[in-house]
């Protein structure tokens, strides 16, 4: 992880290191779609993205559209809002996580 970060109840999803932004958010709304928050990398931050604004398929949702929770003000924000002016999703350096299914 970043700075030494790591998640130990996480899994890497395969084939998203390295994806287009576009590619990394289409794939991070499905995985919202079926019921799985997943941890999406921002430039110098993650948030951990908990839902689709209601209404909105995953096919057709946008970074105005993922919820998530931001752990640096504790607030559910938009992904477009938690990324203000200054962060892009960081798909060239991060894979998607989601929580490992079989905790112990």
């Amino acid at each position: 992880g970043h700075r030494g970060a790591t998640w130990p109840y996480t899994n890497a999803v395969e084939g998203t290191l390295g994806l287009s932004s576009d590619a990394y958010l289409k794939k991070a709304t499905s995985l919202l779609a079926n019921d799985n928050p997943v941890l999406i990398r921002i430039t110098n931050h993650t948030v951990c993205a908990i839902g689709l604004r209601n209404g909105v398929t995953a096919e057709m949702a946008t970074a105005d559209d993922v919820l998530v929770m931001d752990p640096a003000d504790g607030l559910i924000k938009t992904l477009k809002e938690a990324c203000g002016k200054t962060r892009v999703i960081d798909s060239r350096s991060y894979s998607l996580r989601v929580a490992k299914s079989n905790l112990k």
